[in-house]
């Protein structure tokens, strides 16, 4: 059965996995704050007159990375994007099996899984940041990757291959209401920064407690 952590109870665990002190406990429950804030949280259940709300592990998965992507340097405006890649599928290629139902199984619950098992390899989040050359719009992409992962195929974002590599123009077509064929000009981007949060290293010690 899951464990469930209060706010608290997650500033000071994952205080104490990277040896902080006081300060640095309130400043990332400060930020845990934040993020639960911006609903990029959400709570399994709730206790107490003040109704606290507490986390599951995946919960408080989710909340390390996040506190660690934050200390990168990176801003809500990625918090929110890299939110969407939690139930992305893992690569086939990796021959999992279902978790919790879905197979390929999500990202973060494969990462879950093999984060309790020493003979697997470890698991990043990689983030890319990207930005439209003409406009100077920021493109946010991640995914999880498994240290023993194939290189992603051309057509992934992440692979930074084909049409996802840097200065390349792409027109992309799609079918009009008419049937015909409407095509779009996508601007060269250039990846300005990729991060990677080591995921396995910082879920890890949340698990063994």
């Amino acid at each position: 059965m899951d464990s469930l952590y209060t706010l608290t109870d997650l500033a000071e665990s994952f205080t104490q996995s990277i040896g902080g002190d006081a300060e640095q406990q309130k400043r990332i429950h400060r930020q845990l704050r934040n993020v639960l804030t911006q609903r990029l949280l959400t709570p399994t259940d709730t206790r107490g007159g003040r109704r606290d709300a507490l986390f599951n592990n995946r919960e408080a998965a989710k909340a390390r990375i996040q506190i660690a992507i934050i200390d990168a340097g990176l801003d809500a405006v990625t918090l929110q994007a890299v939110s969407d890649y939690w139930d992305r599928a893992v690569d086939p290629r990796l021959g999992l099996p279902p978790i919790n139902g879905n197979f390929p199984p999500y990202a973060l619950d494969a990462v879950l899984s093999d984060a309790v098992r020493a003979d697997v390899p470890e698991w990043a989040f990689v983030i890319k940041v990207r930005r439209d050359i003409e406009t100077g719009e920021r493109k946010v992409i991640a995914a999880f990757v498994r240290a023993d992962q194939p290189e992603p195929p051309e057509h992934e974002p992440i692979s930074g291959k084909g049409p996802h590599a840097d200065n390349v123009e792409v027109h992309e077509g799609r079918f009009g209401d008419n049937g015909d064929v409407v095509w779009a000009r996508i601007a060269p981007r250039l990846t300005i920064a990729t991060i990677t949060i080591p995921a396995t290293a910082l879920i890890r010690p949340l698990l063994s407690e």
